[in-house]
This record gives C-alpha cells, sequence and structure tokens, in this order.
C-alpha cells in the first residue's frame, strides 16, 4: 500500500459511522484522503464514531442506502474517484428479527450503490464489503475459497451470499470495459477490536458482563472462527482498492482472513479474554495468616512493590470469620493445609473454602504430599544451597503433610470438576485445582512472570530477604 497513492484521493465511504467504517475513516484521513461519509447514525451508544471524532476528520452525510435518490445526491455531491461500500445490517440475530429489512438493506441498498456508480466516470475502484458467511454451509472442515458455491442458510447469511452475486453481475454487465471502473468484492469476518459495541458478538458481550459482574452468555463455544483484528481486513480493502486502479484483474472476490493455525474456537477467545480480566489491577484480595509476623513481612513486600489492592487479615483458615457466604470468585492456599492438626481440622477448613466461595467460583490448592519412608521425606528436604534451618523446616512440612487419599477425600465436596496432579514417582508435592475452563496460555504466563520479577527487585536485588532472587532449579532436580 502506497500512502502516496490516497493523497488527496476523492473517497465515499459507506457506513461510516460504524465499527469497521470509522476505523477505515480514521485511516483514510491518515493517508490524506479526502472522505465523504454516507451511513444512517452510530448503531449503538457509545460507539467509536463520536468517541473518536470520527465525523471532524470527513464530509459526513446521513442518509439510507435503501433510498436511491438519496444515494444519487451522495454521489453527486462528493464525485468519488473510490467507493468503499460497508453500510450493512451486519447482524445475524437481526436478520432472523427483521428479515425483510435485512435484505432491503445488503441487497437492494448494494444494488442502489452500484446503479449509482454506474454514472461516475471519475470512478476508478468499487469495493463492495461482504462477509465470510456468504458461503454455503457444506458442514466440512476446509476453509472456504473463493469459487465455492454461496449460499447461507440464515437471513443475514444469505442477503450477504445476493449481494455478491449481484456484485459479480454487475460487474460483468456493466463494468467489464478497460475504461471501466474496477469492481470487487471482499469477504471477511469475525472481526475484534476496540470500539466494537454492537450487540450479540462475543467480545463486546464479554465485556459488558465483566462490567456488571455477571457471566456472559457464549454460543457454540466449540464453532472456530478466522478471528481477526480489525485494522487487517482494512488493510486488505485498501491494498486492494488500489489494486483495481491499476489492474482490472484483480476485479474478482477476495477472502481476507487469518492463516488457519490462527483460527480458533469461540471458547478460546472467551477464555483469552477472562485471562486478562483476571489481571486486572483492580481485582481485590484478602490475604489470610494466622501470624502476625508473616503479615508484617507480607505487608512490607507489597508497600516495596506497590501493591495496592490487597488486604491482609490475621485469623484462621478452619473458620473465616468475617467472610460471608458465596462472597469469594475465587480461593488460592499454597502451602498451608500441612500446618492443620488433624484431618478433621483439614475437612473443616475446606468446608469453609466451599461456604466462602461463590457458587461458579473457582479454588487452587497446592501442598506437600506425605511419604511413606523417613529417607525419601530427607532426601527431598536436603539441599545444601539452602540454610539449614530451612531445610530442617521443609523436612518437618514433609512429615506434617497429609497423604494423597487424605486430601482427596476432603477436597471431594468442593464439587464434581475437582482435578488432582501429583507429582510422579513420589507424591512430594501436589495440586487440586477447578478443572480449567480455558487452555493455559503458558507464553503469556511467562511474559507475566518476566514483568513481575522486574517489579519486585530493586538494584539487583530481591525483596525477599535482600539476596539476588533465587534462579529455577534445574529439570533433572
Amino acid at each position: 500500500m502506497s500512502p502516496s497513492f490516497w493523497r488527496g484521493k476523492r473517497v465515499l465511504l459507506t457506513g461510516h459511522t460504524g465499527f469497521k467504517g470509522s476505523w477505515l475513516a480514521l485511516w483514510l484521513n491518515e493517508l490524506g484522503a479526502k472522505v465523504t461519509g454516507y451511513a444512517l447514525a452510530p448503531p449503538t451508544s457509545p460507539n467509536l464514531f463520536e468517541v473518536a471524532r470520527v465525523g471532524e476528520t470527513l464530509d459526513s452525510i446521513l442518509g439510507d442506502i435503501r433510498d436511491p435518490a438519496s444515494v444519487d445526491a451522495a454521489f453527486a455531491q462528493s464525485k468519488p474517484e473510490i467507493i468503499f461500500h460497508l453500510a450493512a445490517q451486519p447482524l445475524v440475530s437481526e436478520g432472523y428479527q427483521d428479515p425483510v429489512g435485512t435484505y432491503a438493506t445488503n441487497l437492494m441498498g448494494t444494488l442502489n450503490i452500484m446503479q449509482a456508480a454506474r454514472h461516475r466516470p471519475e470512478l476508478q475502484a468499487l469495493v463492495v464489503i461482504t462477509t465470510d458467511k456468504c458461503y454455503e454451509n457444506a458442514e466440512s472442515l476446509h476453509a472456504y475459497i473463493e469459487t465455492d458455491p454461496l449460499g447461507g442458510h440464515d437471513p443475514y447469511s444469505s442477503s450477504k451470499a445476493c449481494a455478491d452475486i449481484a456484485v459479480a453481475s454487475w460487474r460483468r454487465s456493466f463494468f467489464s470495459q478497460p475504461e471501466h471502473a474496477g469492481v470487487a468484492s471482499a469477504r471477511a469476518g469475525n472481526v475484534i477490536g476496540g470500539g466494537d459495541w454492537a450487540k450479540n458478538r462475543l467480545v463486546p458481550d464479554m465485556l459488558r458482563a465483566f462490567a456488571v459482574q455477571q457471566p456472559a452468555q457464549l454460543r457454540h463455544i466449540q464453532a472456530v472462527r478466522p478471528w481477526q483484528h480489525v485494522l487487517e481486513p482494512l488493510a486488505g480493502y485498501l491494498l486492494l482498492a488500489e489494486k483495481l486502479c491499476f489492474d482490472k484483474s484483480a476485479a474478482t472476490a477476495w477472502n481476507f482472513g487469518p492463516e488457519l493455525e490462527d483460527c480458533v474456537s469461540v471458547e478460546r477467545i472467551a477464555d483469552q479474554l477472562v485471562q486478562v480480566a483476571r489481571l486486572n489491577p483492580e481485582v481485590r484480595f484478602v490475604g489470610l495468616d494466622a501470624s502476625p509476623a508473616m503479615l508484617e513481612c507480607a505487608q512490607t513486600t507489597l508497600v516495596r512493590a506497590h501493591v495496592s489492592n490487597v488486604e491482609l487479615v490475621q485469623g484462621d483458615m478452619t473458620r473465616l470469620i468475617g467472610l460471608e457466604d458465596g462472597c469469594m470468585d475465587g480461593v488460592i492456599c499454597t502451602m498451608s493445609l500441612h500446618h492443620l492438626p488433624d484431618h478433621a481440622a483439614l475437612c473443616t477448613t475446606l468446608r469453609e473454602v466451599r461456604r466462602v466461595l461463590k457458587p461458579q467460583g473457582r479454588f487452587y490448592l497446592v501442598d506437600f504430599g506425605r511419604l511413606k519412608l523417613l529417607r525419601t521425606q530427607r532426601f527431598f528436604a536436603d539441599d545444601l544451597r539452602q540454610p539449614p534451618q530451612f531445610t530442617e523446616d521443609y523436612f518437618n512440612s514433609l512429615r506434617a503433610a497429609f497423604s494423597v487419599e487424605e486430601l482427596s477425600a476432603a477436597v471431594a465436596p468442593l464439587g464434581p470438576d475437582v482435578q488432582r496432579h501429583v507429582t510422579v514417582l513420589a507424591p512430594f508435592l501436589m495440586v487440586f485445582r477447578s478443572a480449567f475452563q480455558r487452555p493455559m496460555d503458558w507464553n503469556a504466563l511467562e511474559v507475566a512472570d518476566g514483568e513481575l520479577r522486574k517489579k519486585l527487585m530493586r538494584d539487583g536485588q530481591s525483596l525477599l530477604g535482600g539476596q539476588p532472587a533465587a534462579q529455577p532449579l534445574p529439570a533433572t532436580a
């Protein structure tokens, strides 16, 4: 794409008040194009058109593509050299509620645009945006290519397929000569990005649910979609329009989407959003410990690390006094359970955990496991790199630990989806947790861990004891 190509170009952009249209308007403005926008008023409140003050970057005309006279007037005013036709009824759900209106906008509105374009001698390129849902759904696993049959089971998809067929007909019938403008259709879908407030779309729906702390309603979570950031297809539209001005062989239908390996399920996208939300610094944590000395040490560490969203409380984990029923989204317990005196206290503690968790709350429990032989306990505790007192404390913890069977029985009441992980060969470490509702992104966790380490270091010194941070144990340890 050549920025110099766009400088001073007269561009008519339909749908400039929508999500993708607003982004394209801003981009064209940055490229130096003279843009006229034609669309209905913004479809949502809030909306990107108003938030980003898109109206200040172009000549905005409010009009309806279903009105041929209004469309003709906009063409006469803008005298476009290039047209991007994005105006549409873009939602599958709305297609079911108003199928006739959907066809009127997506098919007849497109015909009005193309018919008006026939009579503009200055026009060089027309790019009509349809959708990747215009194909006949054969329920197969292969990725659709441009020559696959068009169709669509629902009114929205079918209306877009009709529009794509009409584009091909107008191209062959009225734009077939070398002196005519190049006409192409661009098929893209599952576009995500900032400024999308539409209903019944995955990312906006989830963010709205997060804002009010309510479960998000997901549809077809196993469906694999070609997700792409809004700027990716827009870059393709710009490149296609530029190409059409010089090479009429580009006048055909084009798919715009990610590589096959980047096509992922609805569930995975939702899970990644959940991970981001849980890393939000506005999340409130409550830290509980029975030892005033440990709490004092923790408070010092929090202050030095500039962490302000943790409340420290002295208390007994067998009686979570002050915590109401169902008040916690999650409970994490690390290396604490082995301090309990007996199995009865363990069961009491985990009943308290269940009490304070919300119905959909999650938990993560990690602790030592009891080893059968004393010499095995000593083997895992001994480490010449650590102070002797730490080795002795480690040894005593291993001796006090509960067995795999005891912990399994105590954790069972927390729910049927409990997952257990135990170190191989000897159960010296055990993890019990709620079943993941998302795949773990270990690369993201490594990045987050690296950022956290930077925050916890001052002048090369760890906040833990003023010594350089310990290196991780080798894989063979």
